[in-house]
């Protein structure tokens, strides 16, 4: 081994990640053991050959050896492998030497053996979504396993939208690669593509996906969990999904509410829980989202009209709601477009259609779920706020200003994070609004209008004329910008914004009943 080879691939390394700005991250370096090891490593490209041995010669002190193939030996490429200690799997003397040096305590050695994972299997693309998505929700600690740190992030796109095209790209790789076959929603393995041995040479190009498998299969623990969720029925992983999103959801609320809830001004738990009714048969679900500043409690009412129209209605608690404007000022909208798409994914699981609905930003969450999911079957939203006439709303644009005029100067705590908030439900409704909250709302309704075209599913849209918070003019807007054919507008003539409680609001109820009723009659 050369020590200056060894200096000049940390220089590449280095100018590498310098200019791709990737991260390497090192995990479980307490388990190498000391003295003489041989390094079983599975690997995708031929680049690992001289990278792994700098990076493990670094962790262990002792120079690492690799056997690489014979014709990398090529040129002043080959030598610069050579004087880093890269031995030709043809060499004669090969498995001698890897004794010799082992015994030695010379060095250390990588090989890289090939396998496979062959299955086959036909399976419908939706219950492989569910499969993979619990997959990836998978206690990795307890398996002394480390996901990418991409999985950190929610999953639940996967059973919605896919608008990360996680899915859709391996799949279509896997298409073209010949490795599955697309019949309509169901897909095949090729047995036979995954089961040919290929030139070892060209298996990275020819055979990719068997590759990938390969990586995984050294993890047997993992492999065995993964192969439980394979071989479960349909219906179980239906449900399954579905009660792990919910205790998901439940989790999640409770430790929001112990973090920022605030003894003297956070209204009571149960105003913050999501909640499920069960309808009579699993025909038609509604997932149904609650406002800005407000919680699944304010939706309970016409929650349980429509169970005991024989729906099952699911409410999400939107993230950042039902414990403090702490907690709100914290998230984004796309934190609760998650919390949205998570609630759908409870009833996909649960019933055959599902239907979105909302009141104020849970309406603007609707039809934002209605153009990502073509799978929707209908969208009611009442109130979607598309042009806000409240006076805080008016405000922000001026507070951000002076906002980032005191970060500029370092002065915190001349900063206006709230305004005060003088609610219709006091009861479930937040007394301070977060500045960042309503640019948040802002800029989800700026992203949707855009798109209202693209909505085709059976549309409502509900609204009152003098509603003090949300201008009509936007809900018409909204209205005409619909892509449906089949949408209906109704108007009420209530002097407040939240129109789904108090006086007068059964007859709300009704106008969304006889709307879903319609959709559930309908094929």
């Amino acid at each position: 081994m050369n020590h200056l080879a060894y200096r000049t691939t940390e220089l590449a390394i280095k100018t590498i990640a310098g200019l791709t700005r990737a991260r390497l991250n090192t995990h479980g370096t307490e388990s190498i053991p000391k003295g003489p090891t041989i390094f079983v490593v599975n690997h995708f490209t031929r680049i690992e050959t001289f990278l792994l041995p700098y990076h493990l010669h670094r962790l262990t002190g002792t120079p690492v050896w690799a056997l690489a193939a014979p014709e990398l030996f090529v040129g002043k490429f080959g030598r610069y492998l050579e004087q880093l200690g890269a031995v030709s799997t043809q060499l004669p003397d090969r498995d001698r030497l890897m004794v010799k040096t082992l015994l030695t305590a010379e060095a250390c050695w990588i090989v890289f053996p090939e396998g496979r994972m062959v299955k086959n299997k036909k399976i419908m693309e939706e219950s492989l979504k569910r499969r993979v998505f619990l997959a990836s929700q998978i206690n990795t600690d307890s398996l002394n396993v480390y996901f990418h740190n991409s999985f950190d992030k929610d999953q639940v796109h996967l059973l919605t939208d896919d608008r990360y095209n996680k899915f859709s790209e391996f799949v279509d790789f896997a298409m073209e690669k010949e490795v599955v076959a697309s019949d309509g929603p169901v897909l095949e393995k090729d047995a036979t593509r995954l089961a040919t041995i290929f030139d070892f040479h060209r298996s990275r190009i020819d055979n990719p996906i068997a590759v990938i498998a390969n990586e995984v299969e050294p993890l047997t623990r993992l492999q065995r969990r993964i192969s439980r969720l394979c071989w479960q029925p349909g219906f179980w992983l239906k449900r399954k999904v579905a009660r792990y999103l919910m205790k998901r959801a439940l989790d999640d609320f409770d430790r929001d509410y112990d973090t920022f809830s605030i003894l003297e001004t956070s209204r009571p738990r149960e105003v913050g829980r999501p909640f499920l009714i069960r309808g009579d048969r699993r025909r038609v679900g509604v997932v149904l989202a609650h406002g800005y500043m407000a919680a699944p409690a304010e939706v309970r009412g016409l929650a349980e009209h429509l169970g005991k129209m024989g729906f099952w209605v699911y409410a999400p608690r939107l993230k950042g709601h039902g414990t403090a404007p702490e907690d709100l000022a914290e998230c984004t909208f796309q934190d609760w477009i998650d919390s949205m798409d998570a609630g759908y994914a409870v009833l996909k699981n649960l019933c055959r259609r599902v239907i979105a609905g909302g009141f104020s930003t849970g309406a603007g969450l609707a039809l934002d779920l209605a153009q990502r999911v073509p799978a929707v079957a209908g969208v009611f939203a009442v109130s979607a706020p598309l042009r806000l006439q409240d006076v805080a709303a008016r405000f922000v644009p001026a507070v951000d200003v002076w906002n980032q005029f005191m970060e500029r100067f370092h002065l915190d705590d001349a900063k206006k994070t709230f305004v005060d908030n003088h609610p219709e439900n006091p009861d479930i409704n937040y007394f301070k609004n977060p500045i960042s909250g309503v640019r948040e709302l802002e800029r989800l309704m700026s992203s949707l209008e855009p798109r209202l075209p693209q909505i085709t599913s059976q549309a409502l849209v509900i609204q009152s004329r003098e509603d003090p918070v949300v201008d009509s003019k936007g809900t018409e807007k909204i209205f005409k910008l619909l892509g449906s054919t089949d949408k209906q507008m109704v108007l009420f003539n209530f002097q407040r914004h939240g129109i789904l409680l108090g006086e007068g609001a059964n007859r709300v109820y009704r106008a969304i009943g006889d709307f879903l009723d319609h959709i559930r009659k309908s094929p």
